[in-house]
């Protein structure tokens, strides 16, 4: 028993802990987003903010495996613990941290889109706003995406190609080709498409996407 307690008030100090991390990533998170909102035309402010949110959202889903922290006194109000967030029950404690992770997403989603909007250099935002897709079950928009990525880093590869004249030199590679973290992205999202038409095939049709039809 005295070890199931030890490690209980371990846990949930974990919890406090990522409680902190999350207020203080919270400042981070305004602190870019208003930056991004006063130089709309600066990608790059709306990337630190989408890569902010994104870190908010993994946050709330580390506490899905932490323990809650229980109101000892169901009557004690909210203001009371402020700083800390307490709740009644366990369920409440789930769908919060449920509810918070996907409004953090949509937040990132958002952000990387404004980023990819004022169309910067690399493959970067497209890859982090495919990511967000993923994450959101937005998978048609993801594929579309990273798809258009990859057409486009075909034309590039020729276009170099034609401009050369000496057929000796090796074939330029794109800076898709050449990005590992780009490449297990597009596997995961195949793996991911491969396993959502099994269940849909299978007559388990719970994704609302029109694409799995």
């Amino acid at each position: 028993e005295g070890d199931e307690k030890e490690n209980g008030e371990s846990s949930v100090e974990d919890t406090e802990k990522v409680y902190s991390l999350i207020e203080l990533a919270e400042k981070t998170f305004g602190s870019y987003h208003v930056a991004a909102l006063l130089c709309k035309m600066d990608y790059t402010l709306w990337l630190r903010a989408g890569d902010a949110a994104m870190n908010i959202a993994n946050l709330h889903s580390r506490c899905l495996s932490l323990p809650p922290i229980i109101k000892q006194d169901p009557n004690m109000r909210d203001e009371d613990n402020s700083d800390k967030k307490r709740f009644s029950r366990p369920e409440e404690y789930i769908q919060h941290h449920q509810a918070e992770k996907m409004r953090w997403l949509e937040e990132a989603k958002d952000d990387y889109l404004a980023a990819d909007n004022i169309h910067p250099p690399g493959i970067t935002v497209p890859c982090k706003l495919s990511n967000a897709h993923i994450h959101l079950g937005n998978i048609s928009e993801a594929l579309t995406i990273l798809t258009d990525l990859k057409k486009k880093s075909l034309k590039y590869k020729h276009k170099k190609c034609d401009s050369d004249n000496n057929e000796e030199k090796v074939k330029p590679r794109s800076e898709l080709e050449k990005s590992y973290a780009a490449w297990l992205l597009y596997a995961d999202l195949m793996l991911r498409i491969g396993y959502e038409c099994s269940k849909w095939n299978k007559g388990d049709q719970t994704n609302n996407n029109y694409m799995f039809r």
